[in-house]
């Protein structure tokens, strides 16, 4: 998995049984599974370390992996930045914005990013005559102009001290302005994807069971082990 040259990172929680007693008095804990999908080659891989979301973890996996990575702003990713071309997230960007409300700036931002998707939906790579490098181009022509647009507002936004610290609105400013060059990464290749959709899908497995079921019995798991693989399979697949 680790040869494909662009591979999607994300990260889940199931409930554990665990002998430490929360704040609650109760044993029970979140335990987070790691995704890691390679696009290219269809193949997603899930992998437990003791329930651990610690960066450990992710970069103990990653070592080796030399392509572009897309994940959200979570921090463990963003320091995986540093080494490899990461990729951001326009929809979690975009949700941010749509928690504003009906605020009218959130509300620009949010059809500005919606026009984004409009345009870069107008063709498929490989349908048509159409290319990697020409959809590079397109984007380039089309859709880099709208960032620009963005990239004023926000600075806008940023800059108003009637804003308020730790508002929905604030939050939302400056989680995009975080993400901005992982954004623009994605523009720098025709077959980049815009969003982390991908693997949220195959993310919605652990979630179907998270509500179907009430927790595992320990960290041990199917496998038997604390750290281990949990699956490896066609991304395409129900396995």
């Amino acid at each position: 998995m680790k040869t494909d040259s662009y591979g999607c990172a994300d990260e889940t929680y199931h409930k554990i049984l665990v002998k430490e007693k929360n704040k609650d008095g109760k044993g029970i804990k979140n335990g987070y599974i790691w995704v890691f999908l390679a696009v290219n080659l269809g193949l997603v891989y899930f992998f437990y370390c003791r329930g651990s979301r610690g960066s450990d973890v992710f970069f103990e996996f990653i070592r080796g992996f030399k392509g572009a990575f897309q994940s959200d702003g979570y921090r463990t990713y963003k320091s995986a930045g540093k080494w490899f071309l990461r990729l951001a997230c326009f929809q979690h960007v975009k949700r941010k914005f749509l928690d504003c409300g009906d605020d009218f700036d959130c509300k620009v931002i949010v059809r500005l990013i919606n026009h984004i998707y409009h345009l870069d939906h107008k063709h498929r790579i490989g349908q048509n005559g159409w290319t990697e490098a020409k959809h590079r181009k397109w984007r380039k022509d089309m859709c880099k102009p709208i960032m620009k647009i963005i990239r004023k507002k926000l600075d806008r936004m940023a800059a108003d001290k009637t804003i308020l610290p730790k508002t929905e609105k604030y939050d939302a400013v400056h989680y995009m302005l975080g993400e901005w060059d992982a954004l623009m990464n994605i523009f720098k290749r025709g077959d980049y994807h815009l969003d982390n959709n991908d693997i949220e899908r195959l993310n919605r497995y652990i979630s179907l069971s998270r509500r179907n079921s009430l927790f595992f019995g320990s960290h041990k798991g199917p496998n038997g082990e604390p750290c281990s693989i949990l699956s490896c399979a066609r991304a395409d697949s129900t396995a």
